[in-house]
C-alpha cells in the first residue's frame, strides 16, 4: 500500500505517518510539504490513500487535483483551521 501525506506542518505529517505505519505495517508512506511536491509525487507514483491538508492550496486548484486523481485513489481532506 502506498500512502501520500501532504501537509505543511512536519509534526502533523509525523503523527499521521506514525498512525498509518501502525495500521498498515507494510505501507510505504510518502510525504509532501507543498502542493507542488504532492503533484510531483502523484505523477510519479500510484497511491492507495492520499491525506491532503485543504489549507495547502486554494480550493479551486484542490478540487481540480482531486477530480483528476479520485478515480484511482481514496482521498482524506484535513484542515488545521478550527473554523473549517
Amino acid at each position: 500500500m502506498n500512502i501520500l501525506i501532504a501537509d505543511r506542518m512536519p509534526i502533523y505529517r509525523l503523527g499521521l505517518k506514525s498512525i498509518c505505519n501502525e495500521i498498515w505495517v507494510n505501507a510505504s508512506v510518502f510525504e509532501a510539504n507543498s502542493f507542488d511536491e504532492a503533484k510531483t509525487l502523484v505523477s510519479n507514483h500510484t497511491f492507495d490513500l492520499m491525506v491532503l491538508n485543504i489549507k495547502m492550496i486554494d480550493h479551486e486548484k484542490l478540487i481540480t487535483f482531486i477530480y483528476s486523481t479520485i478515480r484511482y485513489n481514496k482521498i482524506l481532506i484535513l484542515s488545521d483551521d478550527q473554523y473549517d
